[in-house]
C-alpha cells in the first residue's frame, strides 16, 4: 500500500515542496529588497507566512525522515534475533534481506531523509542570501 501511495505521491511530494521552497524565498526576498516600501502590516503578514511554510516544511521533512531512520533501525534489530532452530534463522534472514525500510517520496527521485531538513534549511538561507545579492537593492 505504501508502495503504491508513493508511485504517484512522490511526485505530488516533490512538487510541494519546490512551491513552498519558492514562496519562502520570494516572502523573505520581498520583505528584505522593499522594507521600504511596504507597510508595516503587510511586512508583518509576509514574514509569519514564510515563517509558518518554513516550521511546516521543517516538521513534514523532520517527520518523514524519522519514519526511514526507525524504519532502517527495525530492519537492522532482526538481525540479532535469537531462533530455535537453523531452519527458522535462515528464513529470518532471507526476509529481513528483502525488506526495505519505509520512504517517503519517489524512489531514485526524492527520497526524504533526516539529511534533507539540514540541506532545505540552508537552501533557503543560501537562496536568499543569493537573490538579495543578486537583485543589489538591500
Amino acid at each position: 500500500m505504501h508502495t503504491q501511495l508513493m508511485s504517484f505521491g512522490g511526485y505530488a511530494l516533490t512538487g510541494w515542496h519546490a512551491a513552498f521552497s519558492q514562496f519562502i524565498l520570494f516572502a523573505n526576498v520581498s520583505v528584505i529588497t522593499d522594507k521600504a516600501r511596504m507597510e508595516k502590516r503587510v511586512k508583518v503578514l509576509v514574514l509569519m507566512l514564510s515563517i509558518i511554510a518554513q516550521v511546516t516544511c521543517t516538521l513534514l521533512l523532520e517527520v518523514s525522515g524519522r519514519l526511514l531512520e526507525n524504519g532502517k533501525k527495525t530492519v537492522k534489530s532482526w538481525k540479532e534475533m535469537k531462533f530455535h532452530t537453523r531452519e527458522e534463522k535462515a528464513y529470518m534472514t532471507k526476509f529481513r534481506k528483502s525488506c526495505r525500510p519505509l520512504r517517503t517520496g519517489k524512489e531514485g527521485f526524492f527520497i526524504i531523509s533526516r539529511i534533507t531538513v539540514l540541506k532545505f534549511m540552508r537552501s533557503i538561507i543560501r537562496g536568499t542570501f543569493r537573490a538579495v545579492l543578486t537583485i543589489g537593492r538591500v
